[in-house]
Protein backbone atom coordinates (compact mmCIF):
# COMPACT_ATOMS: atom_id res chain seq x y z
CA UNK A 1 0.00 0.00 0.00
CA UNK A 2 1.42 3.47 -0.90
CA UNK A 3 2.57 5.53 2.06
CA UNK A 4 0.13 8.24 3.17
CA UNK A 5 1.37 10.83 5.67
CA UNK A 6 -0.42 10.62 9.04
CA UNK A 7 -1.38 14.30 8.74
CA UNK A 8 -3.37 13.58 5.57
CA UNK A 9 -5.08 10.57 7.17
CA UNK A 10 -6.00 12.67 10.20
CA UNK A 11 -7.58 15.31 7.97
CA UNK A 12 -9.67 12.68 6.19
CA UNK A 13 -10.79 11.15 9.48
CA UNK A 14 -11.61 14.52 11.01
CA UNK A 15 -13.84 15.29 8.02
CA UNK A 16 -15.75 12.03 8.63
CA UNK A 17 -15.78 12.10 12.43
CA UNK A 18 -19.60 12.14 12.59
CA UNK A 19 -19.97 9.17 10.23
CA UNK A 20 -19.36 6.02 12.27
CA UNK A 21 -19.77 3.69 9.30
CA UNK A 22 -17.10 5.50 7.32
CA UNK A 23 -14.76 5.51 10.31
CA UNK A 24 -15.31 1.78 10.81
CA UNK A 25 -14.35 1.15 7.17
CA UNK A 26 -11.29 3.38 7.48
CA UNK A 27 -10.11 1.43 10.52
CA UNK A 28 -9.89 -1.71 8.35
CA UNK A 29 -7.48 -0.21 5.81
CA UNK A 30 -4.30 -0.84 7.76
CA UNK A 31 -2.85 -0.79 11.24
CA UNK A 32 -1.91 2.87 10.86
CA UNK A 33 -5.43 3.81 9.76
CA UNK A 34 -6.85 1.80 12.64
CA UNK A 35 -4.73 3.61 15.22
CA UNK A 36 -5.58 7.03 13.84
CA UNK A 37 -9.32 6.36 13.46
CA UNK A 38 -9.83 4.85 16.92
CA UNK A 39 -9.97 8.19 18.79
CA UNK A 40 -12.78 9.33 16.46
CA UNK A 41 -14.53 5.97 16.37
CA UNK A 42 -14.69 5.52 20.14
CA UNK A 43 -14.91 9.16 21.17
CA UNK A 44 -18.53 8.55 22.16
CA UNK A 45 -20.47 5.45 23.08
CA UNK A 46 -24.17 5.53 22.30
CA UNK A 47 -26.52 2.84 23.60
CA UNK A 48 -29.74 2.82 21.58
CA UNK A 49 -32.67 0.45 21.27
CA UNK A 50 -31.35 -2.96 20.14
CA UNK A 51 -32.37 -4.23 16.71
CA UNK A 52 -34.70 -7.19 16.39
CA UNK A 53 -32.97 -10.45 17.17
CA UNK A 54 -30.06 -8.82 19.00
CA UNK A 55 -28.09 -11.78 20.48
CA UNK A 56 -27.16 -10.18 23.83
CA UNK A 57 -28.60 -7.71 26.30
CA UNK A 58 -27.29 -4.42 24.85
CA UNK A 59 -25.97 -2.79 28.00
CA UNK A 60 -24.15 -5.92 29.14
CA UNK A 61 -22.65 -6.29 25.66
CA UNK A 62 -21.42 -2.70 25.82
CA UNK A 63 -20.02 -3.19 29.31
CA UNK A 64 -18.20 -6.38 28.34
CA UNK A 65 -16.74 -4.70 25.25
CA UNK A 66 -15.36 -1.79 27.29
CA UNK A 67 -14.08 -4.06 30.03
CA UNK A 68 -12.14 -6.26 27.58
CA UNK A 69 -10.47 -3.32 25.81
CA UNK A 70 -8.34 -1.16 28.15
CA UNK A 71 -7.11 1.00 25.28
CA UNK A 72 -10.64 1.91 24.22
CA UNK A 73 -11.53 2.98 27.77
CA UNK A 74 -9.04 5.84 27.51
CA UNK A 75 -10.57 7.03 24.23
CA UNK A 76 -14.18 7.45 25.38
CA UNK A 77 -15.16 11.04 26.13
CA UNK A 78 -18.96 10.86 25.84
CA UNK A 79 -21.52 8.29 27.02
CA UNK A 80 -25.11 8.40 25.74
CA UNK A 81 -27.94 6.24 27.07
CA UNK A 82 -31.02 7.11 25.05
CA UNK A 83 -34.12 5.32 23.89
CA UNK A 84 -37.20 6.14 21.87
CA UNK A 85 -39.25 3.39 23.48
CA UNK A 86 -38.74 2.46 27.15
CA UNK A 87 -38.75 -1.31 26.77
CA UNK A 88 -35.28 -2.82 26.94
CA UNK A 89 -33.82 -0.35 29.42
CA UNK A 90 -35.91 -1.76 32.25
CA UNK A 91 -33.25 -4.43 32.68
CA UNK A 92 -30.30 -2.02 33.10
CA UNK A 93 -28.78 -2.34 36.53
CA UNK A 94 -28.07 0.94 38.26
CA UNK A 95 -24.91 -0.43 39.84
CA UNK A 96 -23.69 -1.61 36.44
CA UNK A 97 -24.08 1.92 35.07
CA UNK A 98 -21.85 3.23 37.84
CA UNK A 99 -19.39 0.41 37.16
CA UNK A 100 -19.28 1.36 33.46
CA UNK A 101 -18.59 4.99 34.35
CA UNK A 102 -15.78 3.88 36.65
CA UNK A 103 -14.10 2.15 33.66
CA UNK A 104 -13.90 5.39 31.65
CA UNK A 105 -11.19 7.61 33.20
CA UNK A 106 -11.43 10.44 30.64
CA UNK A 107 -15.21 10.62 30.36
CA UNK A 108 -16.41 14.24 30.34
CA UNK A 109 -19.99 14.07 28.96
CA UNK A 110 -22.97 11.93 30.02
CA UNK A 111 -26.37 12.18 28.35
CA UNK A 112 -29.24 10.08 29.68
CA UNK A 113 -32.28 10.32 27.43
CA UNK A 114 -35.71 8.76 27.75
CA UNK A 115 -34.53 5.68 29.61
CA UNK A 116 -35.69 4.53 33.01
CA UNK A 117 -32.88 2.96 34.97
CA UNK A 118 -33.78 1.03 38.12
CA UNK A 119 -32.56 -1.56 40.58
CA UNK A 120 -33.02 -5.16 39.48
CA UNK A 121 -34.10 -7.91 41.86
CA UNK A 122 -31.13 -10.11 42.73
CA UNK A 123 -28.54 -7.48 41.86
CA UNK A 124 -26.23 -6.15 44.59
CA UNK A 125 -27.71 -3.02 46.21
CA UNK A 126 -26.37 0.41 45.40
CA UNK A 127 -23.18 1.07 47.28
CA UNK A 128 -22.77 4.06 49.58
CA UNK A 129 -19.06 4.50 49.02
CA UNK A 130 -18.03 7.16 46.50
CA UNK A 131 -15.47 6.23 43.82
CA UNK A 132 -11.79 6.39 44.75
CA UNK A 133 -11.12 8.96 42.01
CA UNK A 134 -14.27 10.99 41.20
CA UNK A 135 -14.53 12.25 37.62
CA UNK A 136 -14.65 15.87 36.50
CA UNK A 137 -17.54 16.15 34.04
CA UNK A 138 -17.92 18.92 31.52
CA UNK A 139 -21.56 18.20 30.75
CA UNK A 140 -24.31 15.97 32.12
CA UNK A 141 -27.84 15.93 30.67
CA UNK A 142 -30.64 14.03 32.39
CA UNK A 143 -34.18 13.67 31.12
CA UNK A 144 -37.45 13.71 33.03
CA UNK A 145 -38.01 10.01 32.41
CA UNK A 146 -34.62 9.27 33.94
CA UNK A 147 -35.34 11.29 37.06
CA UNK A 148 -38.81 9.83 37.52
CA UNK A 149 -37.80 6.26 36.84
CA UNK A 150 -34.85 5.89 39.18
CA UNK A 151 -34.79 4.79 42.80
CA UNK A 152 -35.45 7.86 45.01
CA UNK A 153 -31.89 7.95 46.31
CA UNK A 154 -30.21 6.90 43.07
CA UNK A 155 -29.95 10.40 41.64
CA UNK A 156 -27.92 11.46 44.67
CA UNK A 157 -25.70 8.37 44.50
CA UNK A 158 -25.30 8.68 40.75
CA UNK A 159 -24.20 12.32 40.96
CA UNK A 160 -21.88 11.57 43.88
CA UNK A 161 -19.72 9.64 41.41
CA UNK A 162 -18.43 13.00 40.14
CA UNK A 163 -16.28 15.56 41.90
CA UNK A 164 -17.52 18.43 39.73
CA UNK A 165 -19.89 19.02 36.80
CA UNK A 166 -19.35 22.11 34.66
CA UNK A 167 -22.89 22.05 33.26
CA UNK A 168 -25.81 20.01 34.58
CA UNK A 169 -28.83 20.04 32.29
CA UNK A 170 -32.33 18.73 33.00
CA UNK A 171 -34.75 18.59 30.10
CA UNK A 172 -37.59 16.60 28.61
CA UNK A 173 -41.19 15.70 29.13
CA UNK A 174 -42.58 12.55 30.66
CA UNK A 175 -43.04 9.81 28.09
CA UNK A 176 -46.64 8.45 27.96
CA UNK A 177 -45.37 5.00 28.97
CA UNK A 178 -43.67 6.50 32.04
CA UNK A 179 -46.90 8.11 33.21
CA UNK A 180 -48.42 4.67 33.76
CA UNK A 181 -45.28 2.92 34.94
CA UNK A 182 -45.46 1.04 38.22
CA UNK A 183 -41.93 2.24 38.96
CA UNK A 184 -42.77 5.94 38.82
CA UNK A 185 -41.98 7.83 42.00
CA UNK A 186 -42.19 11.32 43.43
CA UNK A 187 -38.83 12.61 44.70
CA UNK A 188 -39.01 12.97 48.48
CA UNK A 189 -39.02 16.28 50.31
CA UNK A 190 -35.68 17.56 51.54
CA UNK A 191 -36.31 16.61 55.16
CA UNK A 192 -37.17 13.06 54.11
CA UNK A 193 -33.88 12.46 52.33
CA UNK A 194 -31.25 10.38 54.04
CA UNK A 195 -28.16 10.58 51.80
CA UNK A 196 -25.55 7.91 52.19
CA UNK A 197 -23.08 8.90 54.93
CA UNK A 198 -20.08 8.74 52.60
CA UNK A 199 -21.68 10.21 49.50
CA UNK A 200 -20.35 13.50 48.17
CA UNK A 201 -22.15 16.25 46.31
CA UNK A 202 -20.49 17.41 43.08
CA UNK A 203 -19.77 21.09 42.60
CA UNK A 204 -21.91 22.38 39.71
CA UNK A 205 -20.95 25.53 37.82
CA UNK A 206 -23.90 25.83 35.39
CA UNK A 207 -27.43 24.54 36.01
CA UNK A 208 -29.88 24.51 33.09
CA UNK A 209 -33.56 23.60 33.27
CA UNK A 210 -35.21 23.13 29.90
CA UNK A 211 -38.85 22.25 29.40
CA UNK A 212 -38.57 19.92 32.34
CA UNK A 213 -41.75 18.34 33.73
CA UNK A 214 -40.10 17.29 36.99
CA UNK A 215 -38.62 20.71 37.81
CA UNK A 216 -41.11 21.46 40.61
CA UNK A 217 -40.17 18.19 42.32
CA UNK A 218 -36.47 18.41 41.62
CA UNK A 219 -35.62 21.96 42.71
CA UNK A 220 -36.56 21.58 46.41
CA UNK A 221 -34.26 18.56 46.82
CA UNK A 222 -31.49 19.61 44.44
CA UNK A 223 -29.24 21.05 47.22
CA UNK A 224 -29.14 17.55 48.75
CA UNK A 225 -27.73 16.16 45.49
CA UNK A 226 -25.27 18.83 44.32
CA UNK A 227 -23.43 21.85 45.71
CA UNK A 228 -25.50 24.83 44.59
CA UNK A 229 -23.24 27.31 46.40
CA UNK A 230 -20.75 26.90 43.52
CA UNK A 231 -23.27 27.87 40.83
CA UNK A 232 -22.08 30.61 38.50
CA UNK A 233 -24.91 30.39 35.97
CA UNK A 234 -28.58 29.43 36.19
CA UNK A 235 -30.70 29.06 33.04
CA UNK A 236 -34.43 28.33 33.13
CA UNK A 237 -35.91 28.19 29.63
CA UNK A 238 -39.50 27.41 30.66
CA UNK A 239 -40.07 29.67 33.65
CA UNK A 240 -43.63 29.11 34.87
CA UNK A 241 -45.48 30.38 37.93
CA UNK A 242 -44.95 27.11 39.75
CA UNK A 243 -41.18 27.61 39.64
CA UNK A 244 -41.01 31.18 40.93
CA UNK A 245 -40.78 30.42 44.65
CA UNK A 246 -38.45 27.46 44.04
CA UNK A 247 -36.04 29.45 41.86
CA UNK A 248 -36.15 32.34 44.32
CA UNK A 249 -35.19 30.01 47.17
CA UNK A 250 -32.35 28.62 45.06
CA UNK A 251 -31.06 32.12 44.31
CA UNK A 252 -30.65 32.70 48.03
CA UNK A 253 -28.12 29.82 48.12
CA UNK A 254 -25.99 30.94 45.15
CA UNK A 255 -23.67 33.77 46.29
CA UNK A 256 -21.30 33.18 43.33
CA UNK A 257 -23.98 33.50 40.66
CA UNK A 258 -22.79 35.64 37.74
CA UNK A 259 -25.29 34.78 35.01
CA UNK A 260 -29.07 34.31 35.17
CA UNK A 261 -31.37 33.51 32.24
CA UNK A 262 -35.15 33.29 32.66
CA UNK A 263 -37.53 32.69 29.76
CA UNK A 264 -41.05 33.50 30.94
CA UNK A 265 -43.65 31.06 29.70
CA UNK A 266 -46.72 32.62 28.09
CA UNK A 267 -50.03 32.05 29.85
CA UNK A 268 -52.34 29.66 28.05
CA UNK A 269 -55.32 31.95 28.69
CA UNK A 270 -55.94 35.27 26.91
CA UNK A 271 -58.06 36.48 29.83
CA UNK A 272 -56.64 39.76 31.16
CA UNK A 273 -57.81 39.29 34.76
CA UNK A 274 -56.27 35.83 34.87
CA UNK A 275 -52.98 37.10 33.42
CA UNK A 276 -52.78 39.93 35.98
CA UNK A 277 -53.51 37.53 38.86
CA UNK A 278 -50.84 35.13 37.70
CA UNK A 279 -48.26 37.91 37.22
CA UNK A 280 -48.58 38.97 40.84
CA UNK A 281 -46.72 35.77 41.75
CA UNK A 282 -43.60 36.63 39.71
CA UNK A 283 -41.40 38.27 42.36
CA UNK A 284 -37.77 37.26 42.87
CA UNK A 285 -36.43 38.95 46.02
CA UNK A 286 -33.69 36.32 46.10
CA UNK A 287 -31.91 38.23 43.30
CA UNK A 288 -30.86 40.80 45.89
CA UNK A 289 -28.72 38.08 47.49
CA UNK A 290 -26.64 37.61 44.32
CA UNK A 291 -24.11 40.46 44.54
CA UNK A 292 -21.86 39.05 41.79
CA UNK A 293 -24.59 38.92 39.14
CA UNK A 294 -23.21 40.46 35.92
CA UNK A 295 -25.27 39.05 33.05
CA UNK A 296 -29.06 38.89 32.99
CA UNK A 297 -31.14 37.37 30.18
CA UNK A 298 -34.93 37.68 30.18
CA UNK A 299 -37.20 36.04 27.63
CA UNK A 300 -40.83 36.95 26.93
CA UNK A 301 -43.50 35.93 24.41
CA UNK A 302 -45.52 38.70 22.75
CA UNK A 303 -48.49 38.30 20.40
CA UNK A 304 -48.52 40.90 17.62
CA UNK A 305 -52.25 41.50 17.77
CA UNK A 306 -54.00 44.73 18.78
CA UNK A 307 -56.72 42.81 20.62
CA UNK A 308 -54.09 41.40 23.00
CA UNK A 309 -52.12 44.60 23.63
CA UNK A 310 -53.24 44.84 27.29
CA UNK A 311 -52.19 41.27 27.96
CA UNK A 312 -48.88 41.88 26.18
CA UNK A 313 -48.22 44.71 28.63
CA UNK A 314 -48.82 42.29 31.50
CA UNK A 315 -46.32 39.82 30.01
CA UNK A 316 -43.83 42.63 29.46
CA UNK A 317 -44.04 43.98 33.02
CA UNK A 318 -43.82 40.48 34.43
CA UNK A 319 -40.62 39.87 32.46
CA UNK A 320 -39.05 43.14 33.61
CA UNK A 321 -39.94 42.47 37.24
CA UNK A 322 -36.57 40.80 37.79
CA UNK A 323 -34.74 44.05 36.97
CA UNK A 324 -36.24 45.69 40.03
CA UNK A 325 -34.77 43.03 42.35
CA UNK A 326 -31.34 42.53 40.76
CA UNK A 327 -28.23 44.02 42.33
CA UNK A 328 -26.96 47.20 40.59
CA UNK A 329 -23.74 45.48 39.48
CA UNK A 330 -25.36 43.98 36.34
CA UNK A 331 -23.21 44.76 33.28
CA UNK A 332 -25.08 43.13 30.39
CA UNK A 333 -28.80 42.65 29.74
CA UNK A 334 -30.36 40.58 26.97
CA UNK A 335 -34.08 40.74 26.20
CA UNK A 336 -35.21 37.82 24.03
CA UNK A 337 -38.65 38.65 22.60
CA UNK A 338 -40.47 35.80 20.88
CA UNK A 339 -43.27 37.15 18.70
CA UNK A 340 -46.39 35.52 17.33
CA UNK A 341 -48.58 36.95 14.57
CA UNK A 342 -51.55 36.14 12.38
CA UNK A 343 -52.16 37.04 8.75
CA UNK A 344 -53.13 40.68 8.24
CA UNK A 345 -51.54 41.92 11.47
CA UNK A 346 -49.44 45.08 11.57
CA UNK A 347 -46.29 43.18 12.41
CA UNK A 348 -44.45 45.71 14.55
CA UNK A 349 -46.97 48.21 15.90
CA UNK A 350 -48.01 46.20 19.02
CA UNK A 351 -44.34 45.60 19.81
CA UNK A 352 -43.57 49.31 19.60
CA UNK A 353 -46.43 50.09 21.98
CA UNK A 354 -44.94 48.09 24.84
CA UNK A 355 -43.88 50.07 27.89
CA UNK A 356 -40.30 50.77 26.83
CA UNK A 357 -40.22 53.72 29.23
CA UNK A 358 -40.51 51.23 32.10
CA UNK A 359 -37.44 49.41 30.78
CA UNK A 360 -35.58 52.71 30.56
CA UNK A 361 -36.43 53.61 34.17
CA UNK A 362 -35.40 50.20 35.49
CA UNK A 363 -32.07 50.30 33.65
CA UNK A 364 -31.21 53.72 35.06
CA UNK A 365 -30.19 52.12 38.37
CA UNK A 366 -27.48 49.99 36.74
CA UNK A 367 -24.50 52.34 36.67
CA UNK A 368 -22.08 49.65 35.42
CA UNK A 369 -24.26 48.61 32.48
CA UNK A 370 -22.15 48.24 29.32
CA UNK A 371 -24.49 46.51 26.83
CA UNK A 372 -28.20 46.00 26.24
CA UNK A 373 -29.26 43.57 23.53
CA UNK A 374 -32.84 43.14 22.29
CA UNK A 375 -33.33 40.00 20.16
CA UNK A 376 -36.70 39.90 18.38
CA UNK A 377 -37.58 36.58 16.74
CA UNK A 378 -40.71 35.35 15.01
CA UNK A 379 -42.07 31.89 14.36
CA UNK A 380 -44.57 32.36 11.56
CA UNK A 381 -43.48 35.58 9.83
CA UNK A 382 -40.21 36.43 8.16
CA UNK A 383 -37.99 38.96 9.85
CA UNK A 384 -37.82 40.93 6.59
CA UNK A 385 -41.51 41.84 7.00
CA UNK A 386 -40.85 43.69 10.23
CA UNK A 387 -39.45 46.85 8.65
CA UNK A 388 -36.34 46.58 10.78
CA UNK A 389 -34.92 50.06 10.26
CA UNK A 390 -38.20 51.75 11.10
CA UNK A 391 -38.62 49.52 14.15
CA UNK A 392 -35.15 50.32 15.49
CA UNK A 393 -35.77 54.03 15.08
CA UNK A 394 -39.10 53.93 16.89
CA UNK A 395 -37.76 51.89 19.80
CA UNK A 396 -34.69 54.10 20.15
CA UNK A 397 -36.91 57.16 20.52
CA UNK A 398 -38.45 55.64 23.64
CA UNK A 399 -35.11 55.26 25.44
CA UNK A 400 -32.89 57.79 27.16
CA UNK A 401 -29.67 58.87 25.40
CA UNK A 402 -27.52 56.74 27.74
CA UNK A 403 -29.50 53.54 27.20
CA UNK A 404 -29.86 54.32 23.49
CA UNK A 405 -26.09 54.34 23.18
CA UNK A 406 -25.87 50.88 24.77
CA UNK A 407 -28.75 49.08 23.09
CA UNK A 408 -28.48 46.84 20.06
CA UNK A 409 -31.67 45.54 18.42
CA UNK A 410 -31.57 42.43 16.22
CA UNK A 411 -34.30 40.63 14.27
CA UNK A 412 -34.28 36.98 13.22
CA UNK A 413 -36.49 34.02 12.39
CA UNK A 414 -37.08 31.68 15.32
CA UNK A 415 -35.52 28.26 14.86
Amino acid sequence: MPFVPPEIISEVLAFSKQDKQTLARCSLVSRQWCQLSSPYLFNNLHLRDPPAGYPAEPFEALYAFVERNPRIRCLVRELRLTSVDSLFEVQISLERVRALIALLPFLHTIIVGSVQLREIPGEPPLTNEPPASPLQLRYAALSTSFCLGVHPTFLSRFLSHFAAIDELHFQGGVAPRALHSAYRFAPPALHELQPAPHSARPAVRVLALGRFDAAQKLLPVLPAFVRVDTLEALRVSHFTGGLVALVDALLGQTPRLRELALSFFRFASANLAYAVAQSEQYHLPGLARCPRLEALTLGVEIHLDYDLSDINQVYWRRCLEALGSACPGVRTLTLAIQTWAVTGTNYFEPLAELDWALLDRLLARFAQLTAVRVDVSSRNIGHWILAEDEMRARLSEKLSPRIRSLVRIAFADAS
